[in-house]
């Protein structure tokens, strides 16, 4: 699957969650890692982990043994332009 981008989400709507053990941020305060809950017989959740270019931009997305998305491009007003997305 490739092609159409939708927005994951902005800054403000992660800030109301503290720094903890199911997520981490980057020093621009972008999230760098989510943790979902796991299993009810104690499975750890996946963790998501998410990638960003120089501008700070978020170029990648990857969660256990998966990529979601593996590349971005950005046209001038910064707006998600096209994504390489997969689902394995």
């Amino acid at each position: 699957m490739s092609g159409e981008c939708r927005k994951i989400g902005d800054r403000q709507r992660w800030r109301h969650l503290p720094p903890g053990p199911h997520h981490t941020y980057n020093a621009a305060d972008h999230p760098t890692t989510l943790r979902y809950p796991g299993g009810t017989a104690g499975q750890q959740g996946e963790l998501v982990t998410y990638g960003y270019n120089g501008l700070g931009q978020l170029n990648s997305v990857s969660g256990s043994g998966v990529s979601y998305v593996s590349s971005t491009t950005y046209n001038a007003t910064s707006t998600g332009a096209q994504c390489d997305a997969a689902v394995s």
